[in-house]
């Protein structure tokens, strides 16, 4: 796993202006390249580039967090007997289930017990259950097998093939941080962003907890925004990253610097000298 940079870049309260400052810094460094040549006012290319790693892995490490609490709550609902035959649960547990993911759900059911609400998806699930669930269940894999099986086809709102492509994206987004680079973890990350559960777009999951993203702000990153536009969208430290940048390279960013125009063309090649080579 690449050791995590730090000191560079000051995480906001707001995973909306985060997510903004991950494809803005992504963006300008990509842009400017990566090299030491010195930006102005106590900048230089390479102390933006530290800042885009630190705050995309950072922010992907969270996002993972908050998808896999997610699907702890998704699989959870397998045990509320409104929504799942708790006989069919216990039939697919005991023919098609492995050891390790009744296991798992040993620790759905201790956390069912702790709970006074009817159902155990419908409680506020620590992250010291869903942790407790992905160390018996043996990780993604067995939960994407969850998400997979047959029980979920009477409770059509919930669980089911969709889960099962967002624990996929989320196994991928796991493997890129650990050894894929900051190209393949941008990609990784833009993927999961655009992710759909059943009834609506993951990130606007109450579930997700504190990473929870406004839908408008999902679609904006897939925008055409100029640099005016964008500064109320980032931090004010990204925003002076980006202000003092296109007055050094304002012939580079054509006076549009985009998300829309450049973020296929980010998203598709590396950047002009690989991020802290």
């Amino acid at each position: 796993m690449r050791p995590r940079i730090v000191g560079c870049y000051n995480r906001p309260e707001s995973p909306d202006i985060w997510m903004m400052d991950v494809y803005a810094l992504h963006v300008l460094s990509h842009t400017i390249g990566t090299d030491r040549q010195a930006i102005g006012d106590g900048l230089s290319e390479r102390l933006i580039a530290n800042a885009c790693e630190q705050c995309l892995y950072e922010f992907a490490r969270a996002s993972l967090d908050a998808i896999a609490g997610a699907c702890f709550a998704e699989i959870a609902n397998a045990c509320d007997r409104y929504l799942v035959n708790p006989a069919r649960l216990r039939s697919w547990l005991v023919y098609e289930g492995t050891q390790q993911i009744r296991n798992g759900f040993r620790v759905i059911h201790d956390n069912d017990k702790k709970s006074d609400k009817a159902s155990i998806g419908q409680y506020e699930l620590t992250a010291m259950d869903w942790k407790a669930f992905y160390r018996e269940v043996g990780g993604w894999p067995s939960v994407i097998r969850i998400f997979r099986a047959r029980l979920w086809s009477e409770a059509d709102l919930y669980g089911g093939e969709r889960w099962a492509t967002i624990a996929t994206q989320a196994m991928d987004l796991l493997n890129q941080i650990k050894r894929g680079g900051p190209p393949k973890v941008m990609r990784a990350v833009d993927r999961v962003l655009g992710l759909q559960h059943n009834t609506g777009t993951l990130f606007t999951k109450s579930s997700l907890g504190d990473m929870v993203i406004g839908q408008s702000v999902l679609e904006k990153r897939t925008s055409l925004l100029s640099i005016p536009d964008i500064e109320p969208l980032v931090s004010a430290q990204v925003a002076r990253f980006l202000r003092i940048a296109s007055r050094k390279f304002d012939s580079e960013f054509d006076k549009e610097f985009g998300l829309a125009h450049i973020r296929l063309r980010v998203l598709s090649e590396p950047p002009k000298t690989p991020i802290l080579g």
